[in-house]
């Protein structure tokens, strides 16, 4: 990290963050925690006090010979955690906070352009809008790669298909492609429409024995593609819509353990212990959140949203390949229908209103990105669309 400082940092320019003390960063989480930190934190006065407060508590999980530990909790939060404060923070300074903590809510990934910065929706003061352009935490967040000592790499390939890969150009072109399909028009309708497209591309390049496409084959194919080798229907939005009622239900379990009977209740309405919520809540039919509130997914909060992790956090080569993170995709406005709906409900309106809309989008990358529970599901549901496309699913 010592040229970190000549690194180009993208940054956002409609992202603003400044703290407001919620202290939601600080509550559910596992901490990972430095050794370096862990020696600093255990020769401080504030160690002894936490030893007092906490007599049978290892404060930090660490064994001998490992690089990092875990952070232990009270009641679920973080035991640094005082009040709304990090006792850390307020006692030792910034410096001696964890790197993950220090790095919250921003999240980086290297690029041949540079490193794209982009934030965390499960942060309010983002997803609300409230504080400084991200911009101007630029040096902050130089200053924690440093002490992290964090390097990043890139490939300068990416692969769009398990047998199918192009240049960082290429991708370029295709997340433009993307991005004017989803923002001009319906969002699913132009999410579908990328999706057959792109299909299409690796269908071509298969069946000519190709298994690299180069910028300029991408760019002369998305002038004038072809009709796409599958179309959109009845069966495919039944197990797109299956898919989201299992997600949805293992979101609703992830702090306990498997009951049955949950994604019955998240198809056909019912009462259940809601995780989320934190009570016991009691939700209407999914099929009836998607038919009256399905328009919502074409909201600016949910464009906005989606068009952010497209170009900034660059999803879709953040997983095994782009057409199974684009056909991934798919679930986000299902889930982000289902959770607004009861959000509305739980304040009691008939229909989502601005509130819900931006509130829901931390639900949304809680449970989407930060726990990343979702990978193999969405593989799963690529490698049914590959099948639908004739796509040969086997790596190279």
């Amino acid at each position: 990290m010592s040229e970190q400082n000549e690194i180009s940092f993208i940054v956002p320019e409609d992202i603003r963050y400044s703290c407001i003390l919620c202290g939601n960063c600080c509550r559910h989480w596992s901490i990972s925690v430095e050794r370096k930190i862990f020696e600093h934190l255990s020769d401080s006065s504030l160690w002894e006090k936490l030893k007092a407060r906490y007599p049978d508590s290892s404060i930090i999980n660490i064994k001998p010979g490992d690089n990092s530990g875990q952070m232990e909790k009270d009641s679920g939060n973080c035991i640094m955690l005082d009040g709304n404060y990090c006792m850390i923070h307020s006692e030792m300074g910034v410096s001696s906070k964890p790197s993950v903590c220090r790095m919250f809510p921003f999240i980086c990934k290297a690029s041949p352009d540079g490193i794209y910065v982009s934030a965390s929706f499960h942060c309010p003061a983002v997803r609300q809008g409230k504080g400084a352009p991200l911009a101007e935490s630029v040096p902050e967040l130089i200053n924690t790669l440093v002490d992290a000592e964090e390097e990043f790499a890139y490939d300068e390939s990416v692969k769009l298909a398990p047998n199918l890969s192009t240049d960082w150009e290429g991708y370029l072109i295709i997340e433009n492609y993307i991005t004017d399909c989803i923002e001009n028009g319906d969002f699913m309708d132009g999410l579908w429409e990328s999706i057959k497209t792109i299909a299409s591309l690796v269908y071509m390049q298969q069946s000519a024995g190709l298994q690299y496409a180069d910028a300029s084959a991408i760019a002369g194919f998305l002038e004038n593609p072809p009709p796409p080798p599958f179309e959109m229907d009845g069966q495919i939005a039944s197990h797109q819509v299956q898919f989201a009622t299992s997600m949805i239900s293992v979101l609703e379990l992830w702090k306990r353990s498997f009951e049955p009977g949950y994604s019955d209740i998240i198809m056909n309405g019912g009462t259940f212990l809601s995780d989320t919520f934190e009570k016991t809540i009691k939700t209407q039919p999914f099929p009836l959140y998607l038919k009256e509130n399905g328009d919502i997914w074409d909201s600016p909060e949910f464009i906005r949203y989606i068009r952010h992790i497209l170009i900034w956090r660059k999803y879709l080569i953040s997983d095994d390949n782009l057409f199974s993170a684009l056909t991934g995709l798919t679930f986000f406005p299902l889930i982000y229908v289902w959770y607004a709906s009861v959000s509305a409900e739980q304040n009691g309106c008939k229909k989502p209103e601005k509130n819900e809309l931006v509130e829901t989008l931390g639900i949304m990358d809680l449970y989407l990105f930060h726990l990343g529970l979702f990978k193999s599901i969405f593989k799963k549901f690529s490698e049914g669309i590959m099948w639908f496309a004739g796509i040969k699913m086997e790596s190279v």
